[in-house]
This record gives structure tokens, sequence and C-alpha cells, in this order.
């Protein structure tokens, strides 16, 4: 019987707790103002993709901010008018663009210039978006860009450690004095990243099925690393 190669526990946890969140966000803001101090970075962060890198990147110099809230999905958020003070009040916003969450681009196009808005899809190479099964009708909200290329790229740990490395140089740029704590901590989280992109590389490589079947066209990353074929 052919052995099913498997990605370890802490591989699993750390690639589904930025997948399922991305999709089905569940974790709540990271902080709210009455955590704020006078020395930390204000940082709001469109959904958990981003909130987990500038969290890792700033540690505790940071204050983040998640835009998108528990239980709503990532596409479709609508901001509050909390949310929307919130931001307002942030020394730097990070975002994907290109239609992939009109109402915080909506949000982001009106914040004053003394805030740094940082559009992290420019810095990566997107994916055309996987076509549907033959017979399958519609499109999900949030599968596909106004450009017509794929959104979900946190789900290839290469394009996170790209991101990573500009939150990265946001920061430093917000508080130079913390820069060195911002690059230990960085270097930490590309490393882990690293260390799960080598695991995803080694354990699916030998899979005799190469298809990878999911009712939601959010996987094209990851099955492009994987040389796996996205049947959706």
């Amino acid at each position: 019987m052919r052995t099913i190669p498997t990605i370890s526990r802490r591989g699993i946890s750390v690639l589904a707790l930025v997948a399922v969140s991305s999709l089905f966000v569940s974790c709540s803001s990271a902080s709210d103002s009455s955590s704020e101090t006078k020395d930390t970075v204000k940082i709001s962060a469109s959904f958990y993709p981003l909130v987990e890198i500038a969290s890792r990147v700033g540690g505790d110099k940071v204050t983040v901010v998640e835009l998108t809230p528990p239980g709503e999905g990532a596409h479709d958020v609508q901001l509050t008018a909390k949310t929307l003070d919130e931001m307002s009040r942030s020394q730097a916003v990070f975002y994907i663009s290109d239609g992939f969450q009109p109402d915080v681009e909506k949000a982001v196009a009106s914040l004053p210039s003394s805030i740094v808005k940082k559009d992290l899809l420019p810095t990566l190479s997107l994916l055309n978006v996987v076509e549907q099964l033959q017979g399958t009708e519609g499109e999900t909200d949030g599968e596909v860009l106004a450009s017509g290329k794929d959104p979900h790229v946190w789900l290839d740990p290469a394009n996170m450690i790209v991101m990573t490395r500009t939150v990265l140089e946001t920061l430093s740029a917000l508080q130079p004095e913390s820069a060195t704590t911002f690059t230990t901590n960085a270097n930490a989280y590309i490393s882990e990243l690293e260390e799960l992109g080598t695991e995803i590389d080694t354990s699916l490589k030998n899979c005799a099925s190469r298809a990878l079947v999911t009712s939601h066209r959010a996987f094209a990353y990851l099955a492009a690393r994987a040389q796996l074929q996205q049947v959706a």
C-alpha cells in the first residue's frame, strides 16, 4: 500500500491558521485603543494574514487593528463607523487592492496623506484564476480580482515572506529606533515560513494523485508551489 506523505502537525496548524481564518475570519482584532501607548506604532491591517504579519514583525512595538471583524468573510467586509475611526487614527494601513475588499479600498482612498497606505499586492507575482469545471456557473465573491488574477496570495509561504519584508520596511521607517527589533522579529518569522514551505515541498511531492479538489478556488498558489492541479 502506498504511504501518503503528510505534513507535520505544526505545519498543518500554521497553514490552516492562515488559510481558514482568511476565508472565514475567526480571530478578533489584535488590540483595542485601551492598550495603546505613545511608544507603539498603531497599524490597521485589512484581514487576518496581514494582521499576522504585522503582529509578528511588530511584536510589542505595535498595536494592530484588524479591519475584518470576527465571523465576517474578508471578501465582502463592510467597515463600521468604529472601524473607520480606528483606521483614521492609524499610522499605517496594510491591505490588498484590485477589488479584493472594495470597502477597505474606498476607506483607504479617503485617508489623509499623513497615514502610510501600503498595498501589498504589487510586491507579488499574481496567478491567473483557474477555470471552473464544465457546467459550473457563476463565481464566488473574492475568487477573482478586478484584473482577473487570483487574490489568494497568502497561501504560498513564499508570498508571505515577500509581504513580511515589505511590512518590515514600513514599520522600520515609522519607528527607526525599533528597526533592529523589527528585523529580528521578521527574520524569525521568515525562518518559520521557509521551514513551512520546505515541508510543503517535500511532503507533497510524492503524492500519487496531483489533484487538489475544492469548492472554492482559493488554493492556486499552494497548488502551484506543490505542483498540484486545483480542481474547482
